[in-house]
Order: structure tokens, then C-alpha cells, then sequence
């Protein structure tokens, strides 16, 4: 997910082919316009969205999300939430679904 892909969308254009006679990669990224709020799409499907900063790490797809944050932030071991029972991220059910938590740290 990138600006680029994003941009085009919002204006209703494709990617241009080529730019000054110069022949133009095809984008690899995709909109995040779901992801804005009032868009009416489903941001985090089968696909998940993830990513780091400074060693925390995070991914989630559909109603879980996987986190890591490591010391002085946390205990620095993955944390697993249903975020459709706990969207403030309190209850860490790792034990509960352990091969869930196993699938989501592997992404």
C-alpha cells in the first residue's frame, strides 16, 4: 500500500505508462484509500497489513492483530488480540490460539 496508488484512485486515473518518453515501472503497491475513514471498505481482509518501527511490530488481518513490542515498551514476546471483543487491546489471548498466533507471526 502506497501515496501513489492512492492519489491515482482518488482521481479516477490509471497509472501512466510513460513520462517524458520514458517508460514507467508498473506500481506494486495498492491504494490505502480503504484504510480512510468513511471509504465503506473492509481495510484489514484476508490480505492483513503490517509493519515496523524502531523493533515494534505489528500485523493484523481481519479482527486480529499481532503485536510485538519490545523493551522498554513491552515484555518483548508477540501478543495476540481479537479486536472484535478487545479493541483497546488489553487481553492477550496467545494461549487461547496458539496456532493462530504462530500464522500471524510468521506474516
Amino acid at each position: 500500500m502506497d501515496i501513489m496508488p492512492t492519489l491515482l484512485d482518488f482521481a479516477s486515473l490509471d497509472h501512466p505508462a510513460k513520462r517524458l518518453a520514458a517508460e514507467l515501472l508498473a506500481m506494486q503497491d495498492s491504494s490505502l484509500r480503504l484504510l480512510l475513514p468513511g471509504e465503506g471498505g473492509v481495510a484489514f481482509n484476508e490480505r492483513g497489513l503490517g509493519g515496523e518501527l524502531f523493533g515494534i511490530r505489528a500485523y493484523r488481518r481481519g479482527d486480529w492483530k499481532i503485536l510485538k513490542l519490545p523493551p522498554p515498551y513491552g515484555r518483548g514476546k508477540s501478543q495476540l488480540y481479537d479486536l472484535s471483543k478487545d479493541l483497546g487491546e488489553t487481553s492477550d489471548v496467545s494461549a487461547e490460539s496458539p496456532n493462530l498466533r504462530a500464522d500471524l507471526v510468521n506474516r
